[in-house]
């Protein structure tokens, strides 16, 4: 995740998929393990932008909406195969290959997006741009000491290391936004355009961005370890009763466009709401039953909030795309990715933060259950004021909007 965060942005505006997957599944140590992780988190840095913009750039604004909401349905559709057949594939455990499996069998589904990306049509910048190498690792360094300051900070909470990490991510982050604005006084081509961020739209989306995410990634990981570990609950049990969220999700994503086009960004903020009530079904729920509840009553509040991530998700990459110009599309959509990527690393740290420590709760069952119970509705709350932010951030973008349709 690191990895990919700090190189994400800096290949989304340039546009090995067998290799890393082929030795991410038979890595035979930890270490060969997390160098096939980079090399995936590169790979990945390359595609994952270059779908934001060739959607800015090749579809009409008219139906640029309706295309987001497919999208949506698409990440929805993986959500459920990757919870549910993941958790199937490794139950099986075919050929006695455990957790491979997971990486080997998406050697196939790169052959078939390899097929697929053959017919997108190609959109080439009227003018060369020049990569800008020390840009490149004045981010790359700063952004991944900051992520890695953050995600190991629980565990080596006050050292000198930590410290001495944030202060130097600091530093060369500032070198690296001087270097860029000198960039582009010179005439030449800066891996940001600061310019963008005279308008507070795009810095208040980009916002909004970091926050949902955060809430999303760090929500997966609290639900694996509370119904996983906490419950006791299988890999392929927990994937199906996972399932209906992300079906839930691909609703959402369909619905959402159609709202926002009559209602605007209010209607987000509704949706936002929503989020954050399903957020408070879940804690409540387990706040309330303890070491009593049973992982499938968790069913009704997961759909509730993974229809509601999907109504949030989905229109706000739209929304935020139709801020900028054709040219800055590829700019905007490395950006976006890379936020995307950091409040997912912030939200899988404050969640490490707030579950550490539960090896030593396995006393007996009951202990256990009631002590994961505990920290999931902790992590709820997180999730919770994260999304009450939003929704002001929500409402502050609904009124300034109105403020400038008034004006006109």
């Amino acid at each position: 995740m690191i990895v990919m965060a700090a190189a994400v942005y800096l290949f989304g505006e340039c546009g090995c998929l067998w290799c890393r997957l082929f030795f991410c599944g038979l890595a035979p140590g930890i270490w060969i393990l997390i160098s096939a992780r980079m090399i995936q988190g590169i790979s990945s840095a390359l595609l994952l932008p270059q779908v934001y913009s060739s959607i800015r750039i090749n579809i009409a604004d008219t139906k640029r909406a309706q295309v987001f909401s497919v999208l949506g349905m698409v990440l929805g559709l993986a959500a459920v195969a990757g919870q549910v057949l993941g958790g199937w594939l490794i139950h099986l455990n075919i050929y006695s290959l455990s957790w491979r499996i997971i990486f080997l069998i998406n050697i196939p589904v790169g052959v078939l997006a390899i097929s697929f990306a053959k017919q997108i049509p190609e959109s080439i910048a009227s003018e060369k741009l020049t990569l800008d190498i020390h840009g490149v690792i004045l981010f790359s360094v700063g952004l991944s000491l900051l992520l890695l300051a953050v995600m190991e900070g629980a565990s080596l909470h006050g050292s000198a290391w930590i410290m001495i990490s944030i202060a130097t991510g600091i530093t060369l982050l500032s070198l690296f936004v001087i270097h860029q604005k000198h960039l582009r006084l010179a005439g030449k081509d800066p891996l940001i355009d600061f310019s963008l961020f005279r308008d507070n739209r795009i810095i208040t989306g980009m916002v909004l961005v970091f926050l949902i995410y955060s809430t999303s990634a760090s929500f997966f990981l609290s639900y694996s370890l509370f119904v996983q570990t906490g419950l006791g609950v299988d890999a392929f049990l927990s994937g199906m009763i996972f399932a209906p969220t992300s079906i839930a999700f691909i609703m959402g994503s369909l619905i959402a466009p159609r709202l926002v086009s009559r209602w605007g960004t209010g209607a987000m903020a509704v949706m936002a709401l929503l989020y954050l009530f399903g957020f408070s079904w879940l804690g409540s729920q387990i706040y309330f039953r303890g070491e009593q509840f049973q992982a499938n009553e968790l069913i009704p509040a997961l759909v509730i909030t993974g229809l509601a991530q999907g109504m949030s998700m989905t229109p706000l990459l739209n929304m935020i795309l139709n801020f900028v110009s054709h040219q800055n599309a590829g700019m905007a959509s490395g950006m976006l990715s890379t936020l995307q990527q950091i409040g997912a690393a912030v939200g899988v740290a404050v969640i490490s933060i707030i579950w550490s420590g539960e090896e030593n709760d396995r006393i007996n069952t009951v202990l256990q259950r009631n002590h994961y119970a505990e920290r999931f509705v902790n992590a709820m709350v997180y999730e919770l004021l994260t999304m009450l932010l939003v929704i002001l951030l929500l409402l502050w973008l609904r009124r300034r909007q109105n403020r400038g349709m008034a004006e006109k």
